[in-house]
């Protein structure tokens, strides 16, 4: 079934509702412009399909979720783990190099936690 959308801009047709999500996806469709799907005579506004506009990607809000904040916290453990590896074997920094392995440790666990939970999302 095609998809026609008429917003202030013009009009765009799409063979398919895949096509249509994916444009609302990227920002092509918003809710103000109006839709008339193959074979009806009235046109209707984006924001009736709930469904379309909801899928919609919110740019820089991706990057705010938990995940993020673990990989942020993981590239700091690491960034740590290895100064202070580099930096406790040489000298008399033994306590310096056990906080390194500790930290490459804790690096290692998170990098985990976020893999699980992102497979556990993908499913």
């Amino acid at each position: 079934m095609k998809y026609r959308v008429r917003s202030k801009d013009g009009e765009l047709e799409y063979e398919s509702f895949q096509q249509l999500e994916e444009a609302a996806r990227m920002g092509f469709v918003d809710a103000d412009d109006e839709l008339l799907r193959e074979g009806e005579s009235e046109w209707k506004k984006v924001s009736t399909l709930p469904s379309l506009l909801k899928r919609k990607r919110g740019g820089l809000s991706v990057f705010r979720t938990a995940l993020t904040y673990w990989i942020v916290a993981a590239i700091g453990a690491g960034l740590f783990a290895f100064w202070a590896l580099a930096t406790g074997n040489t000298g008399d920094k033994a306590d310096l190099y056990a906080e390194g392995i500790t930290a490459a440790f804790v690096c290692a666990g998170i990098l985990f936690k976020v893999t699980v939970a992102a497979q556990k999302r993908r499913r």
